[in-house]
């Protein structure tokens, strides 16, 4: 128990009284803090929701506001825009691409053999069933 205050213990600025103290273990707001909204999943939501214009495009689907401003920027920085294309290079090393290198000619060249390969493999197998299955009808 916290005892009261000695006769040398000053209550004044940044001093409170000894039996006001918090005690050990005890919070100061039991309750809890207030909930609070995040903004920042506020904001997310707000450019994840879809617009009701569509983006341009063979595939017609709705568009979210993201992709929406980004299209503009994009446009804007093709356009020569200088601010745009700023904001726009900034943007690229935040974003997460698949960006995968760019492959080798010889390195594309046996993946084109093994696909030819493959092809081949898989027409000699269906012509094998298609010949099999034609005997059986026959005879």
């Amino acid at each position: 128990m916290i005892e009261d205050n000695p006769a040398d213990y000053r209550v004044g600025f940044k001093r409170p009284p000894l039996h006001s103290r918090f005690r050990k273990g005890q919070s100061g707001n039991p309750e809890g803090a207030r909930r609070h909204r995040r903004p920042d999943r506020r904001l997310a939501a707000l450019l994840e929701a879809a617009l009701d214009a569509r983006m341009a495009g063979p595939p017609r689907r709705r568009a979210t506001r993201r992709e929406a401003i980004v299209a503009a920027l994009v446009e804007k920085s093709a356009a020569g825009d200088l601010r745009a294309l700023k904001l726009l290079l900034d943007l690229v090393p935040k974003a997460e691409f698949d960006y995968k290198p760019p492959v080798s000619e010889a390195e594309a060249q046996t993946a084109r053999e093994r696909l030819i390969e493959a092809f081949a493999r898989i027409a000699a197998e269906a012509e094998a069933a298609a010949a099999t299955r034609d005997e059986s009808v026959c005879g």
